[in-house]
């Protein structure tokens, strides 16, 4: 084989496998920013739960000493 013809199956194969290489990084950067915003999302969850508990905790609080200057 010529050495031109050499040199350009090598760069075809080296843009090949930087294409491949490529599309991989960006699978990754995908699962990563998914994965990121499920872990978001069950914070944003805990978060609103944890909210509502104390919430209603006072409530009740605040309608217990109610009930006891009531008395």
């Amino acid at each position: 084989m010529e050495p031109i013809g050499l040199t350009l199956l090598l760069l075809g194969g080296l843009g090949a496998a930087s294409a491949i290489a490529r599309r991989e990084r960006k699978r990754t950067e995908q699962r990563r920013a998914d994965q990121l915003r499920r872990d978001l999302r069950v914070a944003d969850l805990r978060v609103q739960s944890d909210f509502h508990r104390a919430r209603r905790a006072m409530n009740d609080a605040a309608g217990q000493s109610w009930r006891n200057l009531a008395g």
